[in-house]
């Protein structure tokens, strides 16, 4: 039985580290290169 309960928990964190979440970062910025104020980014999920 313990076992089975360690390869579930060691199932369970694997999951959570490949679908957790992602820290992306940058600058947004116009056609001058100026910072544009209060932009929001949308990012696309692309599942393989």
């Amino acid at each position: 039985m313990k076992h089975v309960l360690l390869s579930f928990f060691i199932l369970l964190c694997g999951v959570s580290m490949t679908f957790g979440p992602t820290m992306v970062s940058g600058k947004v910025t116009d056609s001058a290169g100026d910072p544009l104020i209060g932009a929001n980014v949308v990012a696309k999920i692309q599942m393989r």
